[in-house]
């Protein structure tokens, strides 16, 4: 992903060293609490989003927008819209895995599916992985190390893999988890998606 980016920050498990270097068309948006993990860090973001439930106060240090409770969208699916009428399309997110709510991090990796619908892309990056979706083809070179599993994102997928320990052609991936845990083996690799969307988890060797 290349471009000027939405980077959004959650209030779950924050890496510091993750956090891009901010180019100068880059937009940092705190979804509620993700204001506290940047602020320990001496980082101001340029918006702050959410009903501020967890965080508790609205920040007065940026720009704030704050949410009703009873809402529809979470505080980060919030975030991802305001980005997107701002004229985004590369979204990267911190801090939205983990965390005391589990149900959240599962909102936050739909979001990347419901960003593919909207003619845009995000990635979640945490300390033990990076996790994007996509519907067409993503490659990897050979330099690649760890793991990668692959998983059917709202309905069955059509994959081929190549490049990794275990390949397929066209095989139809469902909600059974056939693809967990396949590996870098020195090649370059690739998934192509020829229907459908699928999630991809990238884990580092251990």
């Amino acid at each position: 992903m290349s471009g000027k980016r939405c980077i959004i920050v959650g209030g779950g498990d924050f890496e510091p060293n993750l956090l891009p270097v901010r180019g100068t068309d880059d937009l940092l948006i705190a979804a509620d609490s993700g204001y506290a993990a940047l602020e320990k860090i001496g980082v101001k973001p340029d918006i702050c989003i959410g009903d501020f439930d967890s965080l508790g106060y609205e920040p007065a240090s940026c720009e704030s927008l704050r949410l009703p409770v009873e809402k529809d969208d979470t505080d980060m699916v919030a975030a991802a819209r305001l980005g997107m009428e701002r004229g985004y399309k590369h979204f990267v997110f911190l801090g939205v895995l983990g965390g005391e709510r589990f149900s959240h991090s599962i909102a936050a990796v739909q979001t990347l599916g419901w960003l593919l619908k909207q003619g845009a892309r995000g990635e979640i990056l945490d300390r033990h992985c990076r996790v994007v979706a996509v519907s067409d083809k993503i490659t990897w070179p050979a330099s690649a190390r760890g793991s990668v599993s692959v998983f059917a994102l709202g309905g069955t997928a059509e994959v081929s893999m190549e490049g990794l320990k275990y390949s397929v052609c066209h095989h139809e991936l469902d909600i059974f988890p056939l693809g967990v845990s396949n590996s870098f083996v020195g090649l370059p690799a690739y998934v192509d998606v020829r229907r459908g969307t699928v999630l991809i988890v990238e884990e580092p060797e251990v």
